[in-house]
């Protein structure tokens, strides 16, 4: 007499040589092929483990070969900041086709915003001069560094919350082709890396989904080392919806063998104004001509200056200056001339907007 089977679902004796129970109709499996086949699934599970951790594995030894290759310089690196929890991910660029495009500068000032205010001394004339256009951060010079980075600058900013943001640089290249390489870091953390085609156009580089906790924070955006003089553009950084303007670094610095070629600028720069009474063109008396806008101390790759840096005077992009003069005012009518660049220093989309004429009675 054979073996006596039993169907494995409902119990019930199988007859010699049928698979299939006739009582409730479940197929019947060997147990030597039952374990067979498990063994088969750990052993490619277990395989693709391995594999997985392998090229983990690998891809960690490459960044960390890179970074101790090209962050020995002014910073930290990887290893700390006060931001450990910042995400990594890919650096996406793409071409900005929008306004102002590239090297698109346009001051600008109106009727509307000249006033004439009554003091106990006389007379202020007050104006308001916008740049419509474009002011950006440059590189000034930077070279070779034997440490890994060569120009660069740092913007200090500050969370009121935690969150996940995109972190949004518009960068331009004029360097050599194919231009210049760029390291993006978060309290010390490298973010990514990212290149632009050197072709006097704006790009949006992207780092998504980066974690920046509530407090004080530091970015920084540099160049690797290089055999030519990096030449490349930033007109501003955006960490979710707070904008930093290129142009308002907080340091600034470099390691080329020449101390005095390094860090960033700014352009354009020292913008001028002139206060008439009366016409330029015809018999007006200058009541004054100042440079306008914030200040930078910026780098003096001319040695012009002590220290070899110098200050610098700049409008934010879209941003607006005021900036207000003495007047004696005596009685009768006035017209009031205000211009913007009254020498033609700077090549303007829009030569049109530059002077303003106010005619006001002094009683």
């Amino acid at each position: 007499m054979g073996t006596i089977r039993y169907c494995k679902k409902c119990g019930a004796t199988l007859p010699d040589g049928v698979n299939v129970c006739p009582s409730c109709g479940a197929l019947q499996t060997g147990s030597s092929k039952s374990v067979l086949s498990a063994i088969i699934i750990i052993m490619l599970v277990t395989a693709l483990l391995g594999a997985s951790f392998f090229i983990t594995l690998k891809d960690i030894n490459k960044e960390s070969e890179r970074f101790f290759e090209n962050n020995n310089g002014n910073h930290g690196g990887d290893e700390g900041g006060s931001n450990p929890a910042v995400s990594h991910g890919a650096v996406v660029v793409s071409r900005d086709f929008s306004s102002p495009g590239w090297e698109e500068f346009d001051y600008a000032v109106e009727s509307s915003d000249v006033r004439i205010v009554s003091t106990s001394e006389g007379y202020v004339i007050e104006a308001d001069i916008r740049n419509l256009g474009l002011c950006e951060a440059r590189s000034n010079y930077g070279w070779w560094s034997s440490e890994g980075r060569s120009c660069w600058g740092e913007w200090d900013f500050e969370f009121n919350d935690s969150e996940t943001v995109d972190i949004k640089l518009r960068v331009g290249d004029n360097s050599p082709e194919p231009g210049a390489e760029y390291r993006v870091e978060l309290d010390g953390l490298h973010l990514g890396d990212f290149q632009v085609p050197a072709t006097d156009s704006w790009y949006i580089a992207t780092i998504p989904d980066v974690f920046v906790s509530a407090g004080k924070h530091t970015v920084f955006v540099g160049t690797y080392e290089m055999d030519y003089y990096p030449n490349y553009y930033l007109d501003y950084i955006k960490i979710g919806a707070l904008r930093l303007e290129g142009e308002e670094y907080s340091r600034s610095g470099g390691n080329d063998p020449n101390p005095d070629l390094q860090g960033l600028w700014v352009k354009p720069s020292d913008v001028k104004v002139q206060f008439w009474d009366g016409s330029p063109n015809s018999g007006g008396v200058l009541i004054s001509e100042k440079t306008v806008g914030k200040t930078q101390v910026a780098s003096d790759h001319k040695h012009l200056y002590l220290n070899n840096t110098f200050v610098t005077y700049f409008i934010p992009s879209n941003g607006v200056y005021t900036v207000n003069v003495s007047w004696d005012g005596s009685i009768g009518y006035h017209e009031i001339y205000v211009v913007v660049d009254p020498y033609d220093e700077l090549a303007e989309t829009n030569e049109t907007n530059n002077v303003v004429v106010k005619t006001v009675k002094i009683s």
